[in-house]
């Protein structure tokens, strides 16, 4: 059941990789979305791939959900016979994922801080290891602007990002670092419980 008195339709888009088993390299990698004004709605599926990796052809995968996105938010939503507009807040994924999806080094490159421009310096960790040590304190934050326009190259992967194509979206602010299910549920807390 839906409150009538609803003016808006504001999303949550979650990409997020399964396996299918445990002895098969199958994945499925699910679109999901939650609408935050419907409080007791669970998040919903509108897409999904499936394969033995995680999506290749990003464009094949996301350009039907980002022509959907864009769609609804140039339309609205038809509800209770009133026109409600329709935002798209975010899209969260691990980083992993998140990377991918933007197009970026991963977090643990030296140019992978997705939220400032610092670079990592690599230390060695044992024969045979190394590590990432992002120290900078100012360095300057990312923008969606130079985000676009490749400011940082380095921090880039060689193909563009089929989000970069929603219409009103922040590719620096509604893209998250930190979201509970991955920070808490699925990261301290699974530490708390394996020791």
């Amino acid at each position: 059941h839906v409150d009538p008195e609803i003016d808006k339709f504001t999303i949550d888009v979650s990409i997020d990789g399964l396996p299918l088993f445990k002895s098969s390299r199958k994945q499925l990698w699910p679109i999901q979305i939650r609408v935050l004004e419907l409080i007791k709605t669970p998040p919903f599926i509108v897409g999904t791939f499936g394969g033995s990796m995680k999506p290749g052809n990003l464009e094949e995968f996301l350009n039907p959900f980002v022509e959907e996105i864009n769609d609804l938010q140039q339309r609205g939503i038809l509800f209770e016979k009133k026109l409600v507009p329709f935002f798209l807040r975010a899209v969260i994924a691990d980083s992993p994922m998140r990377a991918t999806l933007k197009a970026t080094m991963n977090f643990n490159a030296r140019h992978g801080c997705l939220k400032c421009t610092c670079v990592g310096t690599s230390i060695s960790t044992g024969p045979n290891s190394k590590k990432i040590i992002l120290d900078s304190v100012d360095a300057d934050p990312r923008t969606d602007a130079g985000f676009r326009e490749r400011i940082d190259a380095c921090h880039h992967k060689e193909w563009r990002s089929p989000l970069e194509d929603i219409h009103n979206f922040d590719m620096v602010e509604n893209v998250p670092v930190s979201e509970r299910m991955h920070l808490v549920d699925e990261g301290v807390t699974q530490k708390i419980l394996m020791g």
